[in-house]
Formats: C-alpha cells, structure tokens, sequence
C-alpha cells in the first residue's frame, strides 16, 4: 500500500538537534596535516562507529567523522553530499570532501539497509515492514510503500524503478517518483528471504534467497522466468557479467551461473561459507570468505590467481579500482590489495570489524560502489 505524504512531516521524521562537537563536524588526525586539496578518497566504517576518508593510493586518512552508533550498511554517494545511515536510525549528511557535518535526520526504521538515491531523493528499506523516499532538501518523507517485512538488501535503481525483496519472500517493482507498485511476485515457490541486493543483466533481475536459489525476474512482469538451486541459503548479492551470474552460498561454495543453459559454468569450493559478495576488474573476479581468505578467480574458467589470508571473516564486500582491490576484515584492518599480484600495497587499522563496504570517488569525481550497493547497477 502506497502512503504519500504530500509535504507532511512523517511523525517518524524528525530532524535531529546537533549535539556536540563530536557529532557537528569530522575531526582530523593529529599526527599528519590534512591535504590542502580535495582529491581521490575512499570512504570506509567499522564497529567502532567512526566513519573515514582515506587516501585510495596510500591509504592516508584524510578525516574522520564520530557516527555515535554503528554502521552496517554502505554509504551512498552524489555530487551533493555523502549518506550513511547507522543502526540507531540517524541519516548523516556529510560534506564528502571534509567530512563536516551537513545534517542529520532520524527514521525509526532506517539502519538495515544500503541507500541508494538521485539528486532529490535517498530510497531505503525498512527495518519493519515499509519501503522509504526522502526528501534529501527537508528531510520529509516523499513517500512510503508498505511491504510487511524488512527490507535489509539495498534496492536496484534503475530507469525510474526501485527494485528490491524482503525477508518474507516478496519481490517488488516501484516507480521511483511516486512509490506506486510497477509489480510484486509473491510466488508460493519462494521459501525464504531475500536479504542482498539485486543485479541486472539485459531484461532480467538476479536475486539471491535464504531458500539457495538464485531467481530471475522479468524485468516488465515480475515473472520468475528460471531459478539455480543450491543447497544452502544465499547472503551474497549477485554480480551478473556477459552472460554469467556470480554469486557465493552457505555451501562453502562460490558460484558462476551460465544464464543461457541456467547451468554451472564454474564453481569454486572455499573452507568456509561466502556471504561477501563478488566483483569484477582485469578479468578477474574478487571476493571475500567467512574462512579469513580473500580470493582472485579467473572470470574465464574459475581458475584460482591469488588467496590472500587475513586473520578473521571477511563480510565486506570488495571494490575494485585502478588496478587496487578494497576490501575490509573482520579483524579490523581495512586492505588495498594489487589486483594482479594479490600483495598488500597499505592496510589501515579501524579498530573494530569490518561489515560495510567501502565507497569510493576518483580526483575527477567519478563514483565507484560495490555490487552490495545497488548504485552500482547502471
């Protein structure tokens, strides 16, 4: 059920009083001086609930900002402002470059899900049971859609429409001005949940479940148009690739999916289960493993480049960039590794573990984001 709001302030939608200097601005590293000039930064978060920019060559902190509750989700990233939402339900607004706060609004249910957005409006899931669009210049709801479960995967954007599931098996289509239902799948063959974010490849949607198939959707109708079972439930966010979908399962397994005989093109057997999900750069796939390892796989038959071994679970999921792979650990250090050789070219220590990934923008302001975030479906 679609609610629109028409400029009302959502009883839900407060703005936050800005409350000390801690939260009012991003506070920089003492022991180095700040860079006269904005240029290249990734943009990473751990559980000890600071937020920072940091050099992508050299891995140099540029600044950092106290989020006061933790960051589960990615951040989201436009020509405006940088979004990251914590779990207590606060909406940072950040000046991307200095890390100054901008402002601050809370949504009870937001926290569990990746945003993603256009140059008006933040869309996100709900902790609960609705779909949200923000109004990034009063901070009001544009619109909601209820969904009677929790949306925990970032949405698809893509051509006007929001795509995303929920933990109770639903799929849905919205139109991104209004929230008005474009189509739901509620099929009774769907058994579990979906928790990751959507994928696109020509006509069709790819979406992961609990239930350890892979769906695809029609794009225009909703209809499941096939599924590849697995067996045992799917965290990762699918990446899909010339004809070739790429996922890891709870099976200790990581997947390519061959879209045209909906067959296995190749799989690889990890020691653990693999809930990062994977992304594509040199002809290689990057992805991390709840067995402390990140791999490299030939996109071309499986074939392992490189392991890399760090000493926790890897949840994050990776960015690929310039010939560096991005990735952050469970044990806290957040790792630019050479995409060819797998080395580590710098580490930095966040001091906590490692759940959302990383962000990153270019010195001539191109965005890159990770398959977990559904900004990065174009």
């Amino acid at each position: 059920m679609r609610r629109l709001l028409n400029g009302v302030v959502s009883g839900m939608m407060a703005l936050i009083a800005l409350a000390g200097q801690s939260c009012t601005k991003g506070t920089y590293s003492n022991d180095e001086p700040l860079d006269s000039t904005y240029g290249a930064m990734v943009y990473v978060s751990s559980n000890n609930q600071v937020l920072r920019a940091l050099n992508p060559e050299t891995g140099r902190q540029q600044w950092e900002y106290r989020l006061n509750s933790d960051l589960s989700t990615t951040p989201f990233l436009d020509n405006k402002a940088l979004y990251a939402i914590t779990t207590n339900g606060v909406i940072h607004l950040l000046d991307p470059n200095t890390g100054i706060l901008q402002r601050q609004f809370y949504h009870p249910q937001a926290g569990i899900c990746s945003p993603v957005g256009d140059s008006t409006l933040l869309y996100f899931g709900g902790k609960v049971d609705s779909f949200y669009a923000l109004n990034l210049g009063n901070g009001l709801m544009r619109w909601s859609f209820e969904t009677t479960a929790p949306v925990p995967g970032s949405p698809m954007l893509y051509q006007g429409k929001l795509y995303f599931g929920t933990t109770n098996g639903k799929f849905f289509a919205l139109n991104k001005t209004n929230g008005s239902q474009v189509w739901k799948n509620d099929s009774n063959i769907i058994t579990g949940g979906f928790v990751s974010s959507p994928t696109r490849m020509g006509n069709t949607v790819f979406a992961t479940n609990t239930d350890g198939y892979l769906y695809a959707f029609d794009m225009a109708t909703g209809r499941i148009n096939w599924r590849f079972q697995t067996s045992q439930a799917i965290l990762s966010s699918p990446l899909a690739l010339s004809g070739s979908v790429m996922f890891g399962a709870n099976d200790y397994t990581f997947y390519c999916v061959d879209t045209t005989t909906k067959a296995v093109r190749w799989k690889n057997t990890t020691a653990e289960r693999v809930v990062s999900s994977p992304v594509f750069a040199n002809d290689k796939i990057f992805v991390g493993g709840i067995d402390n390892s990140f791999y490299a796989y030939s996109f071309i038959n499986g074939s392992q480049k490189w392991s890399a071994q760090t000493t926790a679970a890897i949840q994050s999921s990776p960015l690929a960039v310039n010939n560096i792979v991005y990735i952050g650990g469970g044990d806290g250090y957040f790792y630019a590794f050479d995409a060819e050789k797998g080395t580590v070219k710098w580490r930095y220590y966040l001091g906590g573990q490692i759940i959302s990934s990383p962000i990153l923008r270019d010195a001539k302001n191109a965005l890159y984001f990770p398959t977990v975030s559904g900004a990065s479906k174009k």
